[in-house]
């Protein structure tokens, strides 16, 4: 069955925002993110006009970071997630990737990857053999748990506070991305920007709203902290995903 997602297309986005526009955003982004593939059944083609017709033209200052979220790959056939996976591996030619991924996605594209032991392993592991099969920068893995972050120093893995009573139970995922990303906006190393993915949704889940920066910041204490405090900004953005988002802070996040 058609839906709404169907219609977004490379065509569509040039139409709607234009070529010259297009690549402006993508050049002038510190982080560009891909997301919903599963959802948008033209994602591929999306992802791979980008890689051919956008990067290429960028000026040669330009070395964004690129963030993909695959969102639920089990929907979509394992020749499918194959070919993405090789497009989002190009995507290193011109700058920094990062795929995050949860427990269940991480061991379909694990197993996809030949990765072996892949049920027993634990998340820190499966970042570590997903990152090193793909030669990618990054990989997140988050579970119940923890999560796990692997890049070029290693895999460090981080227990997820625990909430007694939820709010809500869904957006959890999301609000993981979001914190990893403001991380990344606020000029952390991918490990040092692990306490805040998991700080987002554990703050998000037992309030029921996004966190602020400064709720974000009021989250550590000073002795697991490490030094993340002065990362932040005297003038916090009212949130980490909504409406308003980080338009107050001078680095900036493109989506599509």
């Amino acid at each position: 069955m058609a839906t709404s997602l169907d219609a977004i297309t490379y065509e569509r986005i040039l139409e709607t925002v234009g070529q010259d526009r297009l690549r402006n955003l993508v050049g002038e982004s510190d982080i560009v993110t891909f997301v919903d593939w599963t959802m948008v059944s033209r994602m591929t083609d999306i992802l791979a006009s980008v890689l051919e017709r956008v990067l290429p033209r960028l000026s040669k200052t330009a070395i964004p970071k690129f963030f993909f979220d695959l969102a639920d790959p089990a929907k979509r056939l394992s020749n499918e997630l194959r070919a993405v996976l090789q497009i989002i591996a190009c995507y290193q030619n011109f700058g920094s990737v990062c795929l995050g991924l949860n427990r269940t996605e991480a061991c379909q594209v694990a197993k996809l990857l030949q990765i072996s032991a892949v049920d027993e392993a634990s998340i820190d592991v499966l970042a570590r053999e997903i990152r090193r099969s793909l030669k990618l920068d990054v990989v997140l893995v988050h579970a119940k748990e923890g999560a796990a972050c692997a890049d070029a120093t290693g895999a460090q893995m981080l227990p997820s506070p625990h909430c007694s009573r939820p709010v809500v139970k869904t957006g959890a995922g999301d609000h993981f991305n979001a914190g990893y990303i403001v991380g990344q906006l606020l000029g952390l190393e991918p490990q040092k920007c692990l306490p805040l993915a998991i700080a987002s949704p554990s703050l998000y889940l037992g309030s029921g709203s996004s966190p602020t920066l400064d709720e974000l910041k009021s989250f550590f204490t000073d002795e697991n902290l490490d030094g993340l405090a002065n990362a932040f900004p005297q003038k916090a953005a009212p949130n980490l995903i909504g409406d308003r988002g980080l338009s107050s802070q001078p680095n900036h996040t493109s989506q599509l």
